[in-house]
This record gives C-alpha cells, sequence and structure tokens, in this order.
C-alpha cells in the first residue's frame, strides 16, 4: 500500500481522505496534537470568527485575542508581587502555559488547562472586575468552545463522546 498524505487543492479546499478498493477512508489528526496547534497559534497571533456567528451568539467582536489570558496572568503577577489581593482568578495555569519555550510547547497538559472552563470563567470574571476589555468576552466564548471540542473528541466513554445519541451536543 503506498503513502497517502493529505493534499490541499488549488482552490483552497484540503482533501483528508483517500480512496482503497473504492471506499473512502478519512483521515483526521489527533485531537491532542490540534489543541496544542492551536494554542500555539491562538497565543501568537488572533482568529477570527464568522461574522454570522458572533451575531447569533450576541459576542462583541470577531476575533479572538488569546493575550487577553496572557495580561490577565501578568495583572494578577504584579498584584501577587504587592500581597495585597490573595485570589487568583487564573491560579490553575503556571508561567509555561502562558509563556512556553519550545519544548513546553509540546505538553498536552499545558493546552487542555489553557483551553478549559476555569480560564473562561477567569476571563469573564476579569471583565465583569474591569480588569480586562468587554472584547475578551469573545475570547472567553471561544475557549469554552475549544474545551467542549476537545472534551467530545478525546472521550472515551460513551455517554461523554460523539455518539448517534447525543450528536446535538456537536
Amino acid at each position: 500500500m503506498e503513502r497517502v498524505r493529505c493534499k490541499n487543492s488549488k482552490s483552497g479546499i484540503r482533501q483528508n481522505y483517500f480512496t482503497y478498493d473504492g471506499n473512502n477512508v478519512f483521515i483526521m489528526p489527533d485531537v491532542c496534537n490540534l489543541i496544542k496547534n492551536l494554542k500555539s497559534t491562538a497565543l501568537r497571533s488572533s482568529i477570527k470568527l464568522p461574522k454570522e456567528y458572533c451575531e447569533a451568539k450576541g459576542l462583541p467582536t470577531e476575533y479572538v485575542h488569546c493575550k487577553f489570558v496572557a495580561d490577565l496572568w501578568n495583572i494578577e503577577q504584579r498584584k501577587d508581587s504587592n500581597r495585597d489581593e490573595e485570589f487568583r482568578l487564573l491560579h490553575h495555569l503556571k508561567r509555561e502555559d502562558i509563556y512556553p519555550n519550545n519544548f513546553q510547547k509540546m505538553n498536552v497538559g499545558s493546552a487542555v488547562r489553557f483551553f478549559s472552563l476555569k480560564t473562561a470563567a477567569a476571563v469573564e470574571t476579569a471583565v465583569n472586575c474591569n480588569l480586562l476589555p468587554k472584547d475578551a468576552l469573545t475570547t472567553a466564548h471561544f475557549i469554552r468552545l475549544i474545551d467542549e471540542w476537545f472534551t467530545l473528541t478525546s472521550s472515551k466513554l460513551r455517554e461523554t463522546s460523539i455518539t448517534k445519541r447525543n450528536k446535538e451536543k456537536i
């Protein structure tokens, strides 16, 4: 059997299958690698969501900026050095989750912690406390979506994975 790779056509459409004995064999990337790559991309640049989706969900902007999480981290580090406040919103994250080196970028646990409900709730709380601008709510919404996607695609339990019964969750 020959080695098959995913190919991009000239129209920009990615073909993620090959044909073998008249059947299409679909290739899906590993979700752990996808979430690591998504985190790396999201921390480096912004992600644009479709305008219609943002309007339907009532989001303040079309852009996801994970720099808001880094900004909140930096705010908390300044407060922590002053010791005037005891609570931290991003208590579950480590410094290397926000500012990873080349080896730390490969850590799946770091990406899962970053795209967690705790991070989304921390960003939403920071917006409510006027620590971050209202545009950060789009980032919090995106983090919640990625958390839900990762939970569904990496689950090994029938009740929480993608099945015919719970396909509405997708």
